[in-house]
């Protein structure tokens, strides 16, 4: 018997259809009383009126006050030799919704959703148990905002490159999850790493600080852990009173480099399936408020996608590794899948601050170079970074701002209240995100490679400044200078860079102030102390970890 769809494929095509419908709709209500309501769904098998195949889902009970109304996409969605309708039951009244105008409901309304298959039945029973959809989201409207301390979850995709979701570049990319939350948040099409590789990156995320300021910089030596005076982010939430905790699957940001600071625990490294099912586990376990970091590593090199995924977008690219890093994307969407599922679950989804990130991205070849790590190209450190928070509705004015991983420590205190007693460099995002404030038009952002050993481990490779849509890209070593108009020349294809350029002279003078704060930064957070220090050792596990990376050899 042939089969249409695999089924783990055909799981990711349902829900991202689903997901697509309802999240679309939420964007056409924008007042600051909505919420997003998680629905679960339990699912039977019926004959439809051509005796085809017919799943009928029906979501717990609406839980809300009484003449609220939800906004959802009712008009009825072909996709893939399927049929979506809507239903709500009341009553004992089942009443198709044909119209996307809101619909009022009341307390102990049941929405459902009727999955009607008309194409041949050619489908095993694996594939009808894996294509039941779990979950939906969709926005109530008139709801009032939790009181209680907002929970806040930052799961991280290692080399993530956000222009591989689902889009214009890569429209066969399955990734509902991320593309889902790219609907119900503000996705930053503008965001940069401060680093083309994971320590210094994920370094500057923990602290609002670029890597030359906190330390966290290379793999080998004495200057690879954070400065003995940086302040965490984990830090600042368990201060306040939150239970702390992360998962991580890449050794390059192990405890003993000072990642660890703060959280209540900290494991790892893991491979993803066992982050998900311990970050799971602790959610099960614990209490808000709680601050959690995720990290996801499947997507980093070398790409070993299982079984039917290993062919998914085989030839898609025209590059044979790429298209598994492809592949990839997929199925670390469906471990983010299953870590949403818990939220929603144990009830947590709702009053969660999400954020969605990547360390890093990835070359395949755009200028010669593979992978990451010393090149600051855009392929290398422009990534994902999706903000999410359900109970409010996004704006989508604050999208195109330039930002950085600096910013997310600063934001998420203040979307919290809590406290920032250290210096930051970040940007406080909150208020551009909720409209009450101007983006800043005169910003510059950096970004530093750190590659090979020299007298002083702080010095970087490479040096990147973006401001007002320029680029310039200064090596410390050699005299290759690089200027790129990324407004014009997005690609960095065209190298404009003359002595004399005024673009070029106002950017290497940002460089050097840039420098200098961060050296002064450094030297209060303890940089002499952490240079005098002795180097970082792996334990026999990391060792392992970090060749399965491709780290060693």
């Amino acid at each position: 018997m042939s089969r249409l769809i695999p089924g783990s494929r055909f799981l990711s095509l349902l829900l991202g259809a689903l997901f697509l419908t309802a999240c679309l709709s939420c964007r056409t209500e924008t007042t600051a009383s909505s919420r997003v309501l998680p629905l679960l769904y339990r699912g039977q098998v019926v004959p439809d009126e051509q005796n085809r195949l017919c799943f009928v889902y029906r979501a717990h009970p609406i839980r809300t006050q009484n003449h609220e109304s939800v906004t959802i996409m009712i008009n009825t969605l072909q996709f893939h030799q399927w049929k979506c309708s809507w239903f709500i039951e009341r009553s004992d009244q089942t009443i198709p919704l044909d119209s996307s105008e809101p619909i009022s409901c009341t307390e102990g309304d049941v929405l459902g959703v009727r999955l009607s298959y008309r194409g041949p039945l050619d489908l095993t029973e694996t594939d009808l148990e894996n294509c039941r959809p779990r979950f939906l989201a969709v926005r109530i409207n008139g709801a009032q905002p939790s009181p209680r301390k907002p929970n806040v979850a930052i799961v991280l995709v290692d080399a993530m490159r956000p222009d591989h979701l689902p889009g214009e570049k890569y429209p066969d990319i399955l990734a509902p999850h991320l593309q889902n939350m790219r609907l119900l948040g503000t996705e930053f099409t503008n965001w940069h790493s401060t680093s083309s590789s994971s320590r210094p990156a994920v370094g500057s995320i923990f602290t609002g600080l670029y890597p030359r300021a906190h330390g966290a910089i290379r793999h080998t030596t004495a200057a690879a852990s954070l400065f003995p005076g940086v302040k965490t982010i984990a830090e600042c939430f368990r201060e306040e009173g939150y239970r702390t905790a992360a998962f991580h699957s890449n050794a390059q940001i192990s405890a003993q480099f000072g990642f660890d600071r703060g959280f209540d625990i900290y494991k790892g490294p893991l491979w993803d399936p066992d982050v998900i099912m311990e970050s799971n586990r602790w959610l099960s376990s614990t209490t808000s408020p709680f601050f959690l970091y995720v990290h996801l590593i499947r997507l980093h090199a070398p790409y070993r996608p299982t079984d039917y995924f290993d062919h998914l977008y085989r030839g898609m690219t025209g590059d044979p590794e790429h298209d598994r890093y492809c592949s990839e994307i997929t199925l670390s969407d469906q471990s983010i899948g299953e870590f949403l599922l818990t939220m929603i679950e144990w009830g947590y989804f709702d009053n969660t601050i999400f954020w969605f990130l990547s360390d890093h991205g990835e070359e395949f070849g755009e200028h010669g170079g593979r992978y990451h790590g010393y090149a600051l190209y855009e392929e290398s450190i422009r990534t994902l970074s999706i903000l999410v928070r359900p109970s409010v509705a996004p704006r989508e004015s604050a999208c195109g701002l330039i930002t950085s991983h600096v910013d997310v420590l600063p934001t998420l205190c203040s979307f919290a209240h809590v406290p920032i007693s250290s210096p930051v460099q970040g940007m406080d995002l909150s208020g551009v995100v909720e409209g009450k404030e101007t983006a800043m038009q005169d910003r510059a952002i950096f970004a530093q490679s750190y590659g090979g050993e020299d007298s002083d481990p702080l010095v970087s490779v490479r040096d990147a400044v973006i401001w007002n849509g320029w680029k310039w890209i200064a090596p410390a070593y050699g005299t290759q200078r690089e200027l790129y108009n990324l407004m014009e020349d997005p690609g960095e294809r065209k190298n404009l860079y003359a002595d004399d350029h005024p673009v070029a002279t106002q950017l290497d003078a940002k460089l050097r102030e840039f420098v200098g704060e961060s050296d002064k930064i450094a030297e209060k957070m303890g940089r002499a102390e952490a240079l005098a220090g002795h180097p970082a050792s792996y334990s026999d596990k990391e060792l392992e970890n970090l060749r399965q990376l491709g780290y060693i050899r």
